[in-house]
């Protein structure tokens, strides 16, 4: 990937633009997107997709850590309505981050990435050295 277009990228259209999700995992957050989509209009609030990924989660998360995945996403106030591409991404990432945050606290060596996974960030720090990301990109990619 070009640098110089990393630097153009909030760290929502770094997901919505990068993040590859399989058809089984498109297919589930796009049945919990319709199901939050209230008014039935193509889009969803903020609130909607608070409640599309406490759903998602069967209410097993909670809003400090939704409203976490969306600060780390730079999804502020500002966003009135999410399409549903917008939501498979922020989905998608946020079993990424659940995941980073479980593994953090897991002691359990097997438990942890696969160092294949590993390989696609080996050396991030080193990659985007004088390159002029935002903070918040920098965290969702230390993410992933």
């Amino acid at each position: 990937m070009d640098m110089l277009v990393l630097e153009q990228l909030s760290p929502i259209q770094y997901v919505s633009q990068f993040c590859r999700v399989n058809g089984r995992r498109r297919t589930l957050f796009r049945h919990y997107f319709t199901k939050n989509d209230r008014d039935r209009d193509g889009s969803i609030n903020k609130r909607e997709l608070q409640s599309a990924l406490r759903d998602l989660y069967a209410q097993s998360i909670n809003t400090e850590q939704v409203n976490a995945i969306l600060d780390l996403l730079d999804i502020d106030k500002s966003v009135r309505a999410f399409e549903l591409d917008v939501f498979i991404a922020v989905a998608a990432f946020s079993e990424r981050y659940l995941y980073y945050c479980y593994s953090l606290a897991v002691q359990d060596q097997s438990e942890r990435r696969m160092v294949l996974e590993e390989t696609d960030f080996c050396a991030l720090r080193w990659k985007l050295e004088g390159c002029k990301i935002s903070d918040k990109l920098r965290n969702v990619l230390r993410v992933l």
